[in-house]
């Protein structure tokens, strides 16, 4: 467990600077925009929006933003990860060391795919909550925030972080093949190995689907990809229970919001006894072999 952890702390330590600005750097801007800038909270119709419902939009909306951009970094540095340590002429080092190479493949993941996207969520749901009420006395007056219904609004933050949170989780497990895959295609073909991947999926995808019928290779990546977006995003699947109008959220009516959080993470824990978990462990386990062989080559 101890090596495990430093190895947790070596990926902090080479990637900290660059997460913290990712989380700060957008939150501060926000900020300094709304502090500065000028709010219409009302639009077309003066009626249609309250406290609550600009709270939660600034909110959730901030942690959301955050989270695109934690995936898409995620996303562009997974397939440097497999061949960090020959670049930086390290891997002598790592495999001289007692450390499994399951070990030091278990912390990259680890930090990457969930942790760093959890550190930078959170950095984007507390500076919603700093911003959120700036935002209110801007757009509603001082009143916009007296009157809001604290209570029920708790609730409902405390439903959607742990909807966001728990999403997290799951989009992770989801989204572990195509980091794995990417991390192997890198290991094999170095630069070559993400285009020669997307080129072997879509184009041999859409080949096989246009001249044998064969839709099985897209349709799978389609199916994975809706799972992550799914559990990234509440109410992205559209089978949460009951449907959540847009009116709702704007004019601030807290009762049925919380139970449709729950209602949508339930659905997305029920994802799990797909079939199509038992490929994204398949792939995962191809992936995670591909890097570790070549790992353990030391190329």
């Amino acid at each position: 467990m101890k090596v495990f952890q430093t190895l947790l702390l070596r990926e902090w330590l080479q990637h900290r600077k660059g997460w913290l600005a990712l989380g700060l750097i957008p939150v501060a801007l926000m900020f300094l925009a709304t502090v500065f800038g000028t709010v219409d909270a009302y639009g077309d119709d003066p009626g249609e929006m309250s406290g609550a419902g600009l709270m939660m939009i600034v909110s959730f909306g901030t942690a959301m933003i955050l989270l695109v951009l934690a995936v898409a970094a995620t996303a562009f540095q997974a397939s440097g990860l497999a061949r960090r340590d020959q670049q930086d002429r390290s891997i002598e080092f790592w495999l001289s060391l007692p450390v499994g190479q399951p070990q030091t493949l278990g912390a990259m993941l680890l930090m990457h795919v969930w942790l760093f996207p959890m550190m930078v969520v959170a950095i984007g749901l507390l500076g919603g909550l700093l911003i959120g009420p700036i935002t209110v006395i801007k757009g509603l007056g001082l009143a916009g925030l007296t009157t809001m219904p604290w209570a029920a609004l708790l609730v409902v933050i405390a439903a959607g972080t742990l909807r966001v949170f728990a999403g997290l989780v799951l989009a992770g497990l989801w989204a572990l093949p195509f980091v794995l895959l990417m991390m192997a295609a890198s290991a094999w073909l170095k630069r070559w190995g993400v285009p020669v991947l997307v080129a072997v999926v879509g184009v041999g995808g859409m080949v096989l689907k246009e001249y044998y019928g064969q839709a099985w290779l897209l349709d799978s990546v389609k199916a994975l990809a809706d799972n992550v977006g799914a559990a990234l995003f509440p109410g992205a699947a559209g089978d949460a229970g009951f449907h959540l109008e847009e009116k709702t959220v704007l004019s601030g009516q807290l009762d049925g919001i919380a139970p449709w959080l729950m209602a949508d993470l339930q659905q997305r824990v029920a994802d799990l006894a797909s079939p199509w978990l038992l490929l994204a462990l398949a792939l995962s386990a191809a992936g995670a072999w591909g890097v570790l062989y070549r790992r353990q080559q030391g190329r």
